[in-house]
């Protein structure tokens, strides 16, 4: 379906819907499901350095679409764009998921688990061959020892309390490194 034809065809379901239509709702989920990804494409390019994994944030549009299409009815004027409403619900659920991960960043000193090294190195939807390109661009990358070691010792599954016994330094420097090894490590793998 064409973009114009799902333009047209989204207005005739906002109708529906406001029959209270179960029908209308699926299709408009479905047929606005691309809006998600080219959101957080955009999303993503706007904010290269952004920490979450491409399949969490689309994750996140999917929910924000569901959302704006549940409360579409509540909101509903034909004279605006429906597809516009959409796109504007799924960025502003993106923007509102970076500012909670500043905050929660700057008052703990730890990286969460879904950010963690490997799953921000090796994406899901990455080839065998991608993932150990960029293995090997995160090793490239590490410029002394410690971060080396630090590497070896995160992607052996250690603990942050396991990482300290051995390397005897403090857990928020431990992170700094680790997120400092990630960023130099994707923006090297882009080039």
């Amino acid at each position: 379906m064409n973009s114009e034809a799902i333009v047209v065809r989204n207005e005739e379901l906002a109708r529906e819907l406001l029959t209270g239509s179960k029908e209308a709702r699926d299709e408009m989920i479905i047929i606005n499901r691309p809006l998600v990804k080219m959101t957080v494409d955009r999303f993503l390019r706007a904010n290269p350095n952004y920490r979450q994994a491409k399949a969490d944030l689309m994750g996140i549009g999917l929910i924000a679409l569901v959302k704006a299409v549940d409360r579409l009815a509540k909101v509903m004027d034909l004279t605006k764009s429906v597809r516009n409403y959409f796109i504007t619900a799924i960025r502003y659920h993106l923007v509102s998921e970076m500012r909670r991960q500043k905050i929660y960043y700057k008052t703990h000193y730890h990286v969460p688990s879904y950010d963690s090294l490997p799953e921000v190195l090796l994406a899901a939807e990455d080839t065998m061959q991608e993932r150990a390109e960029m293995l090997e661009v995160a090793v490239n990358v590490c410029e002394t020892d410690s971060e080396r070691e630090l590497l070896r010792l995160y992607l052996d599954h250690c603990t942050p309390s396991k990482m300290v016994e051995i390397t005897g330094l403090p857990k928020p420097a431990i992170y700094r490194a680790l997120r400092k090894i990630r960023v130099k490590a994707k923006n090297k793998w882009r080039e």
